[in-house]
């Protein structure tokens, strides 16, 4: 790596601009940083701050864990069919007068 990506990679962001990045709502960077998926910030003041190179770190791993994922859909056999559900009318089942529910 450069000098300058290492620059690049240790600049300091703060919240607002994690969850731009990772494209999360408040709610959901707190519990992913409750839960230790995102690290934990460095503390200047009272301002939290996070390094760009960590937070690319768990961009790349979110990657990994999404390609992981689509391999083991490409290898499984039985993939269930998707079924059509039937229509809801108010809140019931939608039904033909011989009781067979319509698609």
């Amino acid at each position: 790596m450069t000098e300058q990506t290492n620059q690049f990679n240790n600049r300091l962001i703060r919240a607002n601009e994690v969850r731009y990045l990772l494209g999360l709502t408040r709610t959901t960077f707190y519990r992913l940083r409750r839960n230790g998926v995102i690290p934990r910030p460095i503390y200047i003041g009272r301002g939290a701050y996070w390094l760009l190179g960590e937070i690319e770190a768990v961009i790349a791993s979110f990657l990994e864990e999404r390609n992981l994922h689509n391999e083991d859909l490409s290898t499984s056999s039985s993939v269930p069919s998707r079924q059509r559900r039937p229509q809801l009318v108010h809140g019931r089942s939608r039904q033909r007068k011989g009781g067979h529910i319509s698609s």
